[in-house]
């Protein structure tokens, strides 16, 4: 998926960009989830759908936040992708972000409107997730860098 010159042949000779494989992916979705920018925008000027999910309700945002990347969650949400869609589990991309302790990830969700108190199935929210993440150290950073979290020292 790495070379955007295969995907660009595969499109001019017809390629359908939203038929999924027999785990339910879609090109999108393998291109967000291994962090190919590059493809990501093609697939989406072609008219993949944002909306594709698989057989847990992971959308192409969501396995981009999963795996930190940061390029492909912009190129998704600049194209409208919803940030507060949720998979099976009622998580959304910005508790997956937060899960896997990628801060920057994190930040880019939430200047793009995903909600960090909305709850999942079991009422965690992105908060909850960050507290038990391996970016605990690095929360109180980030809300340093909010005007509404910053302390007068």
């Amino acid at each position: 998926w790495g070379s955007g010159g295969i995907v660009d042949l595969l499109i001019k000779r017809g390629a359908d960009v939203n038929r999924t494989n027999r785990e339910g992916f879609s090109p999108l979705m393998l291109a967000a989830e291994a962090g190919h920018e590059e493809i990501v925008r093609r697939l989406l000027e072609e008219g993949a759908e944002l909306s594709k999910t698989d057989e847990n309700g992971n959308s192409a945002l969501l396995l981009a936040a999963e795996r930190g990347c940061v390029a492909a969650v912009h190129s998704i949400l600049d194209y409208g992708a919803d940030a507060n869609a949720m998979n099976n589990e009622g998580m959304n991309a910005l508790m997956i972000a937060a899960q896997q302790g990628h801060m920057e990830t994190f930040s880019v969700l939430i200047e793009n409107g995903a909600n960090p108190i909305q709850r999942d199935n079991k009422g965690e929210t992105a908060f909850t997730y960050l507290r038990t993440s391996s970016a605990t150290g690095e929360l109180g950073n980030w809300l340093s860098n909010i005007p509404y979290f910053r302390f007068a020292s």
